[in-house]
């Protein structure tokens, strides 16, 4: 074989790789970017709306429990909301959502961004997060 050869041959992707590639390129078939880009600025909004519900519901003169601390305005933020959560919840709250099997950024010392990603999530996996997060925060669930 050629020097060149062996490097040619290493690249090729085999079956299983196209036949992966293929069945995930199959999904933006069944819809379009303006479809995803429509359903994640509403998927957002909706999670944004369930934080806020939140916090209007901790006593009055309590400090809060988070924050959301990127911009409320959907065209500066795109699809994922950065939560500062109160000094000393980051690990509640993540071991909470690593046992309900829910896959969430953590940034240090205290962040978790949600980002609902509208090709694959539903508003009832919003929902369902949302339910876990309050458990690990101490809120009743809804």
């Amino acid at each position: 074989p050629t020097p060149g050869a062996a490097g040619y041959q290493a690249s090729n992707p085999s079956a299983i790789d196209l036949a992966s590639l293929s069945a995930a390129l199959s999904v933006f078939n069944k819809t379009s970017m303006a479809d995803l880009r429509s359903k994640a600025l509403v998927i957002t909004a909706y999670a944004e709306h369930l934080l806020n519900q939140m916090l209007t519901e901790q006593p009055a003169g309590e400090k809060p429990l988070f924050g959301i601390i990127t911009p409320s305005d959907p065209l500066q933020r795109g699809t994922q909301l950065s939560v500062l959560l109160r000094e000393g919840l980051l690990e509640r709250v993540t071991q909470a959502l690593e046992e309900n099997a829910v896959i969430c950024d953590k940034r240090k010392p205290d962040v978790i961004r949600v980002a609902p990603v509208p090709l694959y999530t539903r508003f009832e996996d919003v929902w369902k997060f949302m339910q876990v997060l309050r458990g690990a925060l101490g809120l009743k669930q809804q």
